[in-house]
């Protein structure tokens, strides 16, 4: 019985320095737990404005602008003084130990909830709609009979324009395009928001060169390159973690994709710690207990004793 308690006690000990392990990460990063958990469901869900979601939300114009709108990395500090793969490994971790918990679930149903568009843009009627895409066609029988006398540039250009007008006619036609795409960034199950966040990492590191040369242009380093300074934000992040953690942080999001992206069975960050006060609250409980148990024996002890000395006096024994 010993043996087995022996177990017991280490197998809990083990899961309690685990959590201490993967929660320290973010402290060595210099991070509170509550800023690390806000930044890890926004970015996964892309979406920092912190209300309800409009046109603006979601058209992308390319700029450094929008990227912040859904993507932003929160300052960390010590990054020159820690083990980068292990550091990555915890931090993977925890990641997959937060999505998985019940404060996630809270979490994302209030800021999904909050994001919930309140209005929808102006759309055009479907006899509008009939007479541009007609327009449309006729633009197309033009630019086909000019193209003799067009050059390769203005073709391209021609193209470009016709395109992101039927892509606008296109739109035209959802009569609710903030529910739309408040949907497809906010899925009632966020299981299938955080696989496509991770697929999308796959895809985006795989096109990252880590072996990039960089440039000094006054205070700041700029890729040789200069394609590469038109990258994202993700693809730069990604490039400046650097080529080992991202290997790690690959093979996280690949094994993590092979199960369960997130458990039926949720689990609280801090579920660790209540079991840990209850088994005490238990243990004192049972200490109280066993302390009154002895207390009520020896006091029926006493009480016998005296008696049996009140019958031997008169007995004179």
């Amino acid at each position: 019985m010993k043996t087995y308690k022996t177990i017991i006690i280490g197998a809990v000990a083990f899961t309690l320095m685990s959590y201490t392990v993967i929660n320290d990460v973010i402290s060595q990063l210099g991070l509170s737990q509550k800023f690390a958990q806000e930044h890890i469901l926004k970015n996964l869900v892309g979406d920092f404005q912190n209300q309800p979601i409009d046109e603006d939300s979601y058209k992308d114009d390319g700029s450094v602008r929008f990227q912040l709108k859904s993507f932003k990395l929160p300052k960390m500090s010590n990054l020159t003084s820690i083990d980068k793969k292990t550091a990555t490994q915890e931090l993977c971790q925890y990641v997959k130990n937060y999505v998985n918990s019940q404060e996630f679930i809270d979490e994302y149903r209030k800021l999904r909830e909050r994001a919930k568009p309140t209005s929808e843009p102006y759309r055009m009627s479907a006899s509008e709609i009939q007479q541009m895409e007609q327009a449309i066609v006729e633009a197309e029988k033009a630019m086909k009979q000019a193209a003799a006398y067009m050059t390769a540039e203005q073709k391209a250009e021609a193209k470009k324009s016709m395109d992101l007008q039927k892509k606008e006619i296109q739109n035209m036609k959802d009569p609710t395009p903030n529910k739309t795409n408040w949907e497809k960034m906010y899925p009632e199950n966020p299981e299938t928001m955080v696989k496509n966040r991770l697929n999308e990492y796959l895809n985006l590191v795989s096109t990252v060169d880590f072996n990039a040369q960089l440039t000094t242009s006054g205070k700041y380093k700029k890729f040789a390159k200069p394609e590469y300074e038109n990258k994202s934000l993700k693809w730069k992040a990604i490039y400046r973690a650097g080529k080992e953690a991202n290997s790690v942080a690959t093979a996280f999001a690949k094994e993590w994709l092979k199960g369960d992206i997130i458990s039926d069975q949720k689990v609280s960050l801090n579920s660790s710690k209540n079991e840990n006060s209850n088994s005490n609250s238990t243990q004192n409980s049972d200490e109280n207990s066993s302390t009154g148990e002895k207390s009520t024996v020896d006091k029926l002890k006493e009480k016998k004793n005296n008696v049996l000395g009140k019958m031997k006096g008169k007995l004179g024994l």
